[in-house]
Parts: C-alpha cells; sequence; structure tokens
C-alpha cells in the first residue's frame, strides 16, 4: 500500500492522497469524531486570486487542531530571505502563508529547535508568526503556530499522544495535531502541528491570563539555577521564583512549597508526566526543561504547563528513581507528600488507563500513514516507523500494569 501511494502522494505540492484509491489509511476523510471535515486539499475550497491578504484569518483554533485533520501549510520565503535562515536560523524573515488556496502576509517564519535543529534547507522545525510584521495579524485567533520535524521521534505520533493525555486529565497543555508543509512548492513532509505556549494558551486555561510565564530552560528552584527560567509572557517579575527556592532550602521545604505552588495542579502535571515517561522533562531531568512556569494572579500559584513531548512514552526503571528537579526530590524525602503522590499516581493511572490509548495510536496512525510514507525529508526508514510505533504501543498497553507494581514497591529512593 505505501509504495502504491508514494507516486500519488508526491503529485501533489502539499502531500495530499488522492481520495479515490480507497485505502482508509490514505483516505483524509478518515474521521476519528463523526463531524471533523478532514478535507485538507488547498485548491479547491478557496480560489487563488493572486492578492496578498492581510494575516487575518477567521475561524476556530479548535477546528485547526482537531483529530481527524492533517493540515496543509504552504509558505513562500524568498531567496533573501532563505538565505538569511541559512545565515542565521533563529531570525525571523518574512514569508506569505498560504491557506486553502488563499495568500496572507506578510507572516514572520524562524527556524526553531536545539537537539532537533535543521537548516532551511533540510526538514527544520518552524515557528510561524501572524503578528511578526502586523500587529493584529492573526491565524484562527492564534498569534503564532509550532511546526515540529519529529525528527527524534520516528513514531511520529508521540507528542500529539502526550499532550492528549495531559488534556484528558484537565492538566494545561497545547492542542496537537498534525499537518504536512510545503516551502516554495518543495513538499518538506509531515510535522507535528502543535499549539504554541502563549497568551492564547493561557486564555483557554486560566480565568486571569495576563501573569508571567517563564520557559524552565536548564533550570530548578536551586541557587544559580534561576536563569534558566526564560520569561516569554507577562512582566519579568522573579520574586516568587527567588521565593521558593529560598524555601525549599529549610526545613518543612515541602509543607512550604505549597505555600508557591498549586497542589492539585501539580501532582496532576507530575504525575502525567511520570505516566507517559517524559524523562527529558521537569522534574525528572536535571537541570529541568520541556515545561512552560506559569504565576497566575488569581490564586498567586505557580502552575506547570508542558512542551517538547517528542521524547515521551520511554521505559523507566521506576518514576521514582529518576527523580532530579528539587520539587519532586523534596517530596520524595518527606513521608506525607511521598504518601501523597503515590496516592495521586494511582489515580493518574487508572485514569490513564481508560483512555483507551490503544484505539488513539492505532487511529492516528490510520490518519497520517500515507503522509509519513510520503515525507522524503524524514530522518529515519518506513521499518523504523513501524518499530518505534510497536514500542509505543507496547509501552501504553504495559503502562497501568508497570505503575501498579511500582506502587507496590516498599522503597523506590
Amino acid at each position: 500500500m505505501r509504495n502504491q501511494l508514494l507516486f500519488l502522494l508526491l503529485a501533489t505540492a502539499c502531500g495530499v492522497p488522492d481520495k479515490s484509491d480507497g485505502d482508509t489509511a490514505a483516505d483524509t476523510d478518515t474521521d476519528t469524531d463523526a463531524d471533523t471535515d478532514t478535507d485538507t486539499d488547498t485548491d479547491t475550497d478557496t480560489i487563488d486570486d493572486g492578492s496578498l491578504h492581510p494575516p487575518i484569518i477567521e475561524g476556530s483554533e479548535g477546528d485547526f487542531y482537531a483529530d481527524g485533520t492533517v493540515q496543509a501549510i504552504q509558505l513562500v520565503i524568498s531567496e533573501v530571505g532563505m538565505q538569511a535562515l541559512r545565515d542565521d536560523p533563529g531570525t525571523w524573515v518574512e514569508a506569505e502563508f498560504i491557506w486553502e488556496g488563499r495568500r496572507y502576509g506578510p507572516v514572520g517564519v524562524r527556524i526553531k529547535g536545539e537537539n532537533s535543529l535543521r537548516g532551511i534547507d533540510e526538514k527544520p522545525s518552524l515557528k510561524v508568526k501572524f503578528s511578526e510584521y502586523q500587529e493584529d495579524g492573526r491565524f484562527m485567533g492564534l498569534r503564532a503556530l509550532t511546526l515540529n520535524n519529529m525528527v527524534s521521534d520516528p513514531s511520529m505520533l508521540r507528542e500529539r499522544m502526550a499532550y492528549k493525555v495531559f488534556r484528558e486529565h484537565g492538566s494545561p497543555a497545547p492542542r496537537c495535531n498534525h499537518a504536512t508543509v510545503t516551502l516554495n512548492d518543495i513538499p518538506y513532509g509531515l510535522y507535528a502541528n502543535v499549539e504554541n505556549t502563549d497568551e492564547e494558551l493561557l486564555q483557554e486555561w486560566f480565568a486571569d491570563w495576563e501573569g508571567p510565564m517563564w520557559e524552565i530552560h536548564d533550570a530548578d528552584f536551586r541557587p544559580g539555577l534561576d536563569a534558566g527560567f526564560e520569561n516569554e509572557e507577562g512582566e519579568d517579575d522573579r520574586t516568587q521564583i527567588a521565593a521558593l527556592t529560598l524555601a525549599l532550602q529549610g526545613a518543612d521545604s515541602t509543607v512550604r512549597m505549597f505555600d508557591y505552588v498549586h497542589q492539585d495542579a501539580w501532582y496532576a502535571y507530575f504525575t502525567t508526566m511520570a505516566w507517559i515517561g517524559n524523562l527529558d522533562g521537569y522534574p525528572f531531568s536535571e537541570p529541568g526543561d520541556d515545561a512552560h512556569l506559569y504565576l497566575d494572579p488569581t490564586d498567586g500559584l505557580f502552575h506547570f504547563i508542558p512542551h517538547g513531548l517528542d521524547e515521551t512514552f520511554l521505559d523507566d526503571a521506576g518514576v521514582e528513581f529518576v527523580m532530579h528537579g528539587i520539587l519532586a526530590t523534596a517530596c520524595m524525602g518527606e513521608p506525607v507528600c511521598k504518601a501523597d503522590w503515590r496516592t495521586r499516581l494511582a489515580a493518574t493511572n487508572e485514569a490513564s488507563a481508560a483512555l483507551n490509548l490503544g484505539a488513539y495510536l492505532h487511529d492516528v496512525a490510520a490518519e497520517i500513514d500515507a503522509y509519513g510514507d510520503a515525507d522524503l525529508k524524514k530522518e529515519y526508514s518506513d521499518a523504523d516507523v513501524d518499530a518505534a510505533r510497536a514500542f509505543v504501543l507496547a509501552y501504553i498497553e504495559g503502562r497501568p500494569a508497570y505503575i501498579a507494581e511500582q506502587l507496590t514497591w516498599d522503597s523506590l529512593r
């Protein structure tokens, strides 16, 4: 099936499968939600009149990130802009954004990533910013889009599944589906289409979304590690970061911790990170990353928001053995907090088992399979994709029993 579809997929600039093929894995009308419109043809919905329209596109961001939809995104960047990105991947350059056959611009485009960083002529992760050159520029209410290249995830679905688990548990997290990207008429392949962690995401989850937010980038609440909290929204007032850092150095640190951190929200985030095996993110990594820290003005407490979930659903030798962030290690060192953590982990384990993630994995795989096959810029083989998906499936099917087993162990630390 994959070889039969390859030439059909390459025949379209955006990598949209031929709907006459009859194969459900390649059919963009495959619908995990019965009412979801999955038509992503860019040349039928709107006729391109050749005009460049202001970057203000109406619509619902919920529809843009809906399951059952592989979005088709086209970008046009001048040769001057392409060279600027070759010279400095992090610089913003002007681009045209083509959506459903209509041109919008100028929008800003830059390359993103660290370990996943790739050049503009390879398969780079991209930020598309509608407000870069026009302050009120928006796409379905969003100021920016994040398009991740998935070079660290041969399954091509870890991010989408991990964010779903967080959101199903009511823990703040981006929406995510998939998109194909075409740049200057060259197919760049399949991307994880992840909601940007910014003001718009905060508005979805918090009644007061105007507080400060920091990306946790090699940071922790330890002396000397506060520089890694990189301010992204609101005022960069680090008074509460300093206060929590100081509180964690003294006696009764876990009791005082919840004077600064929302207790229920922390446990929801912490136990979900453990369940999905995100050992690369806070509080499992040292120093921490793959998270944002939001100070909610309503309750005056810190809340955690995950990002960068491409290295998830990975085995561990016991989740309590692989904790390094001070919020986690302080909790494990205090009997009451540790008992509470285990109770909360048991509840998260039960709730995660009820999500039927195995069926969801099969649905997503069927939805994106043909697009992934046609992705000539991906850095792994189709066999690697199949093996990675089998690993993720085995993980999610075995995780409930493994977590339940760990909760019977007398001591993990």
